[in-house]
């Protein structure tokens, strides 16, 4: 959102070098419209870090700065839960495959093709 806004700008100073009432209007609306999306962009953005300071702050304790017991208790559930839930949370779901998979590669591809080959003719 935050990127759209120079390209707003530079239409609303191209726009009012005509002069023209419609096109000066059209300007001061794209440039009304611009610094909205500007404001709500960058207050998100301030919501978003202050959610994060403040649940790093609910799980350390504030003399040491070590986790407390809820802290520890959330890093404990992740690093117990299953890899394909983790692989879900962070939207890569090749990285961390369950020990039971094999991973192909390419040498295991290419000897299986060149069977299959051998058993055609």
């Amino acid at each position: 959102m935050v990127y759209t806004t120079p390209v707003f700008i530079s239409t609303v100073v191209a726009a009012a070098r005509t002069g023209e009432f419609t096109d000066l209007l059209a300007a001061g609306l794209l440039a009304v419209c611009s610094f909205i999306l500007l404001r709500v962009a960058l207050t998100h953005g301030l919501r978003l870090v202050e959610h994060i300071e403040i649940e790093r702050r609910v799980q350390t304790d504030p003399l040491t700065g070590f986790l407390n017991g809820a802290g520890f208790q959330k890093q404990l559930d992740r690093a117990l839960e299953p890899p394909s839930v983790r692989a879900a949370e962070t939207g890569n779901p090749g990285r961390d495959q369950p020990p039971y998979m094999p991973v192909s590669t390419g040498r295991q591809a290419g000897e299986r093709r060149a069977a299959s080959r051998r058993e055609q003719t």
